[in-house]
């Protein structure tokens, strides 16, 4: 299910698909535009079988025979001649003088003064941040680590969320801050495993998390950098780089990675944090 016509990255797509319920529908869900509930359309039939013939046989001939000839004779010459003069002279000048200034003059100033300030000072932010639907498969894997052989093989090493849910709360915490890498087959721990990582409102962020920079044309190599990284670069260049709409690699945008760092593209500087702990503030 692709719920983000046009975007084909291992990023984005549906991350969660829930079925099995009494009612038929089906929960579809992922980070970035929250759940879509579906109802599968088993494709009915036609409510009756059509009919195999017309209703009404057709009529062999016209109901009424035509008229031979025209119902009346066509006249000659016009009823009237027309006149050869107007009825009446034009007249030579307007009836009335025109006024060679207005009838009133106009008023100086306005009636009224405007008021100067609001009548109520708006709010500055609002009160809540928005939250995305927050939901995590138990058997779903992450990049754990990486491991390479005596020949120079890379090994990827997954765990599920069902393993990481296992651990002590500070063991779980650290995992989640620190495991920051993904690849083509193992997301990253807090996207896969938000409940447990406790990063589900749309504005966490992780200092220390990648995203997608820009690719390099001569090595084809994708340049990765750090959202702390990201806050240290100037405010022309970071709105420049939050401008970039879509990810080549299984790492994020920088707006979808660092969304409090291009808070000048997703406002999310304007809000506040819900209550409750949060790993990333």
């Amino acid at each position: 299910f692709n719920n983000q016509i046009g975007l084909t990255n291992n990023y984005k797509g549906a991350w969660n698909v829930y079925v099995g319920f009494t009612s038929g529908k089906v929960l579809i869900s992922d980070t970035i535009s929250g759940t879509f509930v579906v109802t599968i359309n088993p494709n009915p039939l036609p409510p009756s079988a059509p009919t195999l013939s017309p209703t009404q046989a057709p009529t062999l001939s016209p109901t009424q025979a035509p008229s031979a000839s025209p119902t009346s004779t066509p006249t000659l010459s016009p009823t009237q001649a027309p006149t050869v003069s107007p009825t009446s002279p034009p007249e030579v000048s307007p009836t009335l003088t025109p006024t060679m200034s207005p009838a009133q003059a106009p008023s100086v100033s306005p009636t009224l003064t405007p008021t100067m300030p609001p009548t109520s000072t708006p709010a500055v932010s609002p009160t809540l941040a928005p939250i995305v639907t927050c939901t995590q498969l138990s058997n779903t894997r992450f990049l754990f680590r990486t491991k390479k052989s005596k020949g120079g093989v890379t090994k990827y090493i997954g765990k599920s969320c069902n393993w990481l849910k296992k651990k002590s709360p500070e063991k779980a915490e650290n995992i989640c801050k620190k495991k920051i890498s993904c690849n083509g087959k193992f997301g990253v721990v807090w996207n896969v495993c938000p409940q447990t990582c406790d990063s589900c409102l749309s504005c966490d962020q992780n200092p220390k998390a990648l995203f997608y920079l820009r690719t390099k044309k001569k090595k084809n190599k994708d340049i990765i950098r750090k959202c702390k990284w990201l806050g240290k670069q100037s405010p022309e260049d970071v709105e420049a780089i939050c401008q970039t709409e879509q990810s080549p690699s299984c790492y994020g945008t920088a707006k979808e990675i660092c969304p409090k760092t291009c808070s000048v593209v997703t406002s999310c500087g304007q809000f506040v944090e819900n209550n409750g702990p949060n790993i990333f503030k």
